[in-house]
């Protein structure tokens, strides 16, 4: 019964220790707080963004790659391809092709075929090679109507300048 209870707080503490958390930070009255939903997008915000563009999902490819910390270890990425419909920012062409972890508990964004999304690219550093992930503004389109009026208008109002 020890020998069980053990193995269990074991794998209680590892779940947790690879578990994806996400946050906002943002100033309210001073304070600091945490929120899981990230405040209005603003075309300071914009700019930090390699790309950003709405599109369908047309594949998903997961690739094998090696661990080059670890011996023997392996990670495995979802390389998943687009046809952009609208592009906000950085974005030539009409198909474009990000990366993310397969593993939602790596922070993995959960694409799915024949989906459409807004999605926001970071530049992917040596670490960490991701552009997008869970924790990226990056939503189904149906749920970012708000977001797409904001890039509309701003995209609008540089055509007028």
């Amino acid at each position: 019964m020890m020998r069980l209870m053990v193995v269990l707080v074991i794998s209680s503490i590892a779940t947790a220790a690879f578990a994806c958390e996400c946050g906002w930070v943002s100033v309210v009255n001073g304070q600091r707080t945490m929120s899981s939903d990230p405040p209005p997008l603003s075309s300071f915000e914009l700019k930090s963004y390699t790309a950003v563009f709405s599109g369908r999902v047309v594949r998903l490819d997961v690739e094998r790659v090696r661990d080059k910390q670890c011996e023997g270890c392996f990670t495995e990425d979802v390389v998943v391809t687009f046809d952009v419909s609208a592009p906000w920012r950085g974005v030539r062409g009409h198909e474009y092709v990000v990366r993310t972890p397969r593993s939602t508990s790596a922070c993995g964004y959960p694409f799915e075929l024949d989906q459409e999304y807004l999605v926001y690219v970071k530049k992917g550093t040596r670490a960490f090679r991701y552009g997008v992930d869970l924790c990226s503004r990056t939503r189904k389109l149906v749920v970012a109507s708000e977001e797409v009026r904001f890039l509309e208008t701003l995209k609008a109002s540089t055509r007028n300048d």
